[in-house]
């Protein structure tokens, strides 16, 4: 980034960390941040300080929850606690509350990935157990990611629960509604005709 100040390009690079973040789009962000008056940089700053401080991990099911208490869904006691949904991260906890799920969560904290020297002890695992069998879950919805990592932890928490009455599913995998069929990649389509769904009429 030849000729930009030095400021603007630290800053710049360390948006560039960002997930998602390609270092053109970075660089615009860190010529705008230059340009907003001194007391939107403040609130922009106080509010990335502020989360970092307050956001803790739930002592529940371990997603986000701000400062040591519980989460608002785990302190919601008209949720559903026999349908617990598994998934990798804090984050996916919000984007599954999109779809009315009205169970409750447990995070994992990762996924067993054994090159990566990751095995089920190094997750919540133990955790999610123990909480199947205290609150009599009656289902298990594992919602990874379809990943031979995310497989693979599917596959490992059906067998530690085998021998608790509890039914485990995952989320269906297949063609995205409005899709063309063209346009869907070989895995994708190989999976929608595995579980493939009966039409009745």
């Amino acid at each position: 980034m030849d000729y930009i100040p030095e400021p603007i390009e630290k800053l710049a690079r360390e948006l560039n960390k960002l997930p998602g973040m390609g270092i053109k789009t970075a660089t615009r962000l860190a010529f705008h941040i230059v340009d907003m008056n001194s007391d939107g940089v403040n609130d922009l700053s106080s509010c990335i300080l502020d989360a970092k401080k307050d956001i803790r991990i739930c002592p529940l099911c371990h997603g986000y929850s701000v400062n040591t208490g519980e989460c608002g869904i785990c302190s919601d006691y008209s949720r559903d606690t026999k349908s617990l949904c598994v998934v990798q991260r804090p984050q996916d906890v919000f984007v599954l509350e999109r779809s009315g799920f009205r169970g409750i969560y447990h995070v994992l904290h990762g996924v067993i990935s054994p090159l990566d020297g990751i095995g089920p002890d190094d997750i919540k695992i133990p955790e999610l157990i123990k909480k199947v069998k205290d609150l009599n879950v009656e289902e298990i919805i594992v919602a990874l990611n379809p990943s031979v990592e995310g497989d693979a932890t599917t596959l490992f928490i059906a067998k530690s629960v085998h021998d608790i009455k509890v039914r485990i599913s995952r989320l269906a995998r297949g063609v995205p509604a409005g899709a063309s069929i063209d346009y869907v990649d070989d895995v994708t389509l190989s999976r929608a005709l595995e579980e493939r769904q009966e039409v009745s009429c």
